[in-house]
């Protein structure tokens, strides 16, 4: 009936916007409870002030360790909002940044709702599509990882957006312009993170194994589709690659620091709040380091468990969970003309991230979120089909409780507050700025997280790599480096260890009396956890000495 055809149709609509609508106002509401954003997050605002002031040349510094795509995107939005009159201020680069990524989560959540209607729709699975995608996307949107990430200032969800956008083009490659778009697609992702170029190399692997089917295509349309793909990713790779002299700036997976226990991400100097682009003479003053990460060496065979594991974390156990019967039961057509370019971007993923943990001994599960948003279609196939069946035989209460326990797992992650526990580094900002008039002239020395007071008090940030074995170096950065405040957190974990008895050693030096001041104690994010602010000084200038002549008369007393 054409009347109930299109009432379910308006239903369908309604609830798609209804998903859309709820998670964007969830996302609004995390990112305006966060009291701080991420340690990353306040490099990415760095490098977008910094491509602001210098442009291009900035990619070549060695203090730019990021692809440039997500700064840029960051500077429009903040360049955006000055023209509208909010001021040049913190607060403003941190909404600029908040902004881009809770628009990438949107798309996120739709095009998961575009890739599933295309499975459903190419392998002719006799499942209810609107169902499905209505399912998929409220996976992709009580997911605690993506609305953390669409909160923050982190480059995952606008990476991710592009990257689902040429896995859906991935589906169907018989057309030159489709192979354009992949290429150009998979370039934009490869701008936001070194891994967006997998959709490139799986549509060329895809495209060659066209060329064994049943019947084969034709050698010159695969090699025109293989060619408009090359051109569309090289048309946005290639300035970025000309103007670093290489091909990522980034870490890279296939070598690193193994097996200490400590990964220490390199770098010659970082980007600091002031002036993030240096000069000669300070680019030849070696920093080492640029942040300092607890570790696990993990044995081989333990590699691909510790994944597997980190997998489960990003997907809250039940989607890869639910991915996998689907799966097993498309097991014929993983290779084949449709899912074989999305079979392929899971496959090179997974091994880039074996590649990681083995090289840096390190894996935190948002490196496993473009698995993740790829299994979510067939976790959807499989709880839409048993919601069908319950449906079937007027079980749907159970069905909607079946439905509700598999977003709970989810959506109870989703409701923590990001960077909740790093409040503190917000209120030693306000604080040093209340206590301290002439805060704006002076600097920051500090580790990889205390650099956000440096960010939100306007203070330039000068790095400290977190070694309390290399003192003498830091004694240097203290005298030489002008007044300001040294931030340390002393207390238990990895992070502090040592510290405490750091503090002593300097405040007992006696080179120091001249350059350190007051120590001010702030709490921190434990109960066992404090927050040092130990005030730097600007040594005085050394008196010249100076030598009067003897007066030739006896003072004038003023008596003649």
């Amino acid at each position: 009936m054409p009347g109930v055809a299109d009432q379910t149709r308006r239903t369908y609509r309604w609830a798609l916007l209804a998903v859309l609508v709820g998670a964007g106002v969830w996302r609004a509401v995390m990112a305006a409870a966060a009291p701080v954003i991420s340690r990353d997050g306040v490099t990415f605002c760095w490098h977008a002030r910094a491509l602001g002031e210098h442009g291009w040349a900035y990619l070549r510094d060695p203090a730019f360790q990021q692809h440039p795509l997500y700064p840029a995107l960051i500077l429009g939005m903040q360049r955006a909002a000055r023209t509208l009159g909010a001021p040049d201020t913190a607060l403003t680069w941190q909404c600029s940044g908040q902004l881009v990524s809770w628009l990438a989560g949107m798309a996120v959540i739709a095009l998961v709702g575009v890739l599933t209607s295309r499975l459903v729709r190419r392998l002719a699975l006799p499942v209810d599509e609107r169902l499905t995608v209505l399912l998929a996307m409220l996976f992709a949107a009580v997911l605690d990882l993506s609305v953390w990430l669409s909160s923050d200032v982190m480059s995952e969800q606008v990476h991710l957006a592009f990257y689902l956008a040429a896995v859906v083009c991935l589906l169907r490659l018989d057309r030159a312009r489709t192979a354009l778009l992949v290429g150009l697609l998979s370039g934009a992702a490869f701008l936001t993170r070194q891994e967006g170029f997998v959709p490139a190399l799986a549509g060329l692997v895809a495209l060659t194994a066209l060329g064994f089917q049943s019947p084969p295509v034709p050698r010159r349309q695969l090699v025109g589709r293989a060619a408009a793909l090359v051109a569309g990713f090289a048309l946005l790779a290639a300035p970025y690659w000309l103007s670093i002299g290489g091909l990522s700036q980034k870490k890279d997976p296939l070598f690193g620091k193994k097996g200490s226990g400590v990964f220490f991400a390199a770098a010659e100097r970082p980007p600091t709040a002031g002036g993030p682009c240096l000069d000669e003479r300070e680019k030849r003053l070696p920093t080492p380091f640029l942040a300092k990460l607890e570790t696990q060496d993990w044995p081989w065979y333990a590699l691909v468990p510790e994944t597997l594991y980190k997998l489960l974390r990003a997907g809250r156990v039940v989607v890869p969970l639910l991915a996998v019967p689907p799966l097993l039961n498309l097991r014929r057509q993983w290779l084949g003309p449709v899912l074989g370019g999305l079979t392929l971007c899971i496959g090179i993923h997974f091994a880039l991230t074996l590649a990681l943990a083995h090289q840096y001994d390190y894996l935190a599960p948002r490196h496993m979120l473009v698995i993740v948003a790829l299994l979510t279609p067939f976790a959807a196939l499989l709880l839409g089909r048993l919601v069908s069946l319950l449906s079937d035989v007027r079980r749907r209460g159970p069905a909607a409780v079946l439905v509700a326990l598999c977003l709970l797992p989810s959506a109870a992650y989703a409701t923590r507050v990001p960077n909740s526990r790093d409040a503190y580094l917000r209120d030693a900002a306000n604080w040093l700025r209340t206590h301290d008039p002439e805060i704006a002239a002076k600097r920051l020395l500090s580790g990889s997280s205390p650099r956000r007071i440096a960010f939100y008090a306007n203070l330039r940030w000068d790095y400290w790599p977190e070694q309390p074995e290399a003192y003498e170096a830091l004694v240097r950065q203290i005298r030489r480096g002008g007044p300001g405040y040294f931030a340390i957190e002393v207390g238990p974990g990895f992070e502090r260890h040592g510290n405490r008895e750091l503090v002593d050693k300097l405040r007992a030096d006696e080179r120091l009396k001249r350059h350190l001041g007051d120590l001010h104690e702030r709490p921190g994010p434990g109960r066992d956890v404090r927050l040092y602010l130990l005030e730097l000084r600007a040594a005085p200038p050394p008196r010249a000495a100076t030598t009067e002549p003897p007066a030739a008369h006896p003072p004038s007393t003023g008596a003649e």
